[in-house]
């Protein structure tokens, strides 16, 4: 893995950057197209004849919809993610420095940790909050700051070093207070951009149940991607633990909303579009 000192003159994209989407469609966790289906029809079938045979093929409207938003989900990751722009943010916001000298780290850009993560959490974290947000109901509105919230909800962890983020082995003391700057790092980072302050705050927000802080302080949006988070990080396999199953995750969240620290009734929103999704396969 690489990474780039900040210098004015070490702005070059990465090969990492360059590098294309694998666009290969892969259901999320629960095994449903999170994106809205035809309301017509879903699947078409069409002929075609060389004289000798006809074939008949499908054509699955569901399928191409869900590509195509992977695909511009992941360009506009891509239009933030990226040595140049985060330079940027970094010289447009003296507040960055600070944070990271309180922990003994100097600005540093580690652009592969952003892209290591994106299929492995982020789009996974995208996917568990947008079918939370989808079993309360959600407006259109909120279901859109959903998805960008949970898409950049992370994004402060390319100023954490490489070698804590993937130890694997439980990390120090001095190693988590690092780790737990990546929230308010990423929110300094993106507030240069003019992103919407609904994102803004998810991202700030999203790991506020750490400390005990009372959820009427985070939005209903900050406290889903709370959630889903949560529900990613302990279902997926990391370098110092495998995924657990769903049961496990569930007792564990349960346990975190009985102590107050997360909503009861998203987490069972995430149970009931679980069970759901399992009757519906």
């Amino acid at each position: 893995m690489t990474d780039s000192s900040i210098q004015i003159s070490n702005l070059q994209l990465t090969p990492t950057q360059q590098a294309s989407l694998n666009a290969a469609f892969m259901p999320n966790k629960f095994g449903s197209n999170v994106i809205a289906s035809n309301p017509i029809k879903d699947t078409y079938e069409f002929s075609s004849s060389n004289n000798k045979k006809v074939e008949k093929k499908s054509f699955n409207i569901g399928e191409v919809r869900q590509k195509l938003e992977k695909y511009f989900q992941y360009k506009q990751f891509q239009s933030l993610a990226n040595e140049k722009d985060i330079q940027c943010m970094i010289v447009a916001n003296p507040e960055i420095k600070t944070i990271l000298g309180s922990v003994g780290l100097k600005p540093r850009i580690y652009l592969d940790n952003l892209y290591n993560l994106y299929d492995a959490h982020f789009m996974d974290t995208v996917s568990v909050a947008k079918e939370i947000g989808k079993n309360l109901n959600l407006s259109q509105k909120d279901m859109k700051t959903l998805e960008k919230g949970a898409l950049f909800h992370d994004f402060g962890k390319v100023l954490i070093p490489e070698e804590i983020l993937e130890k694997p082995a439980v990390l120090t003391p001095e190693e988590r207070k690092i780790v737990s700057k990546h929230a308010v790092l990423g929110y300094e980072l993106l507030k240069t951009t003019g992103m919407e302050p609904e994102v803004l705050e998810i991202v700030k927000n999203h790991h506020k149940y750490k400390y005990n802080l009372p959820q009427d302080e985070s939005s209903k949006l900050s406290q889903i991607v709370t959630v889903a988070d949560i529900y990613s990080a302990l279902t997926t396999d990391r370098a110092y633990k495998k995924a657990m199953p769903h049961e496990q995750a569930m007792k564990i969240l349960d346990k975190l909303s009985d102590e107050g620290k997360v909503d009861e009734n998203i987490v069972k929103a995430l149970d009931s579009a679980y069970v759901a999704s399992r009757a519906a396969a």
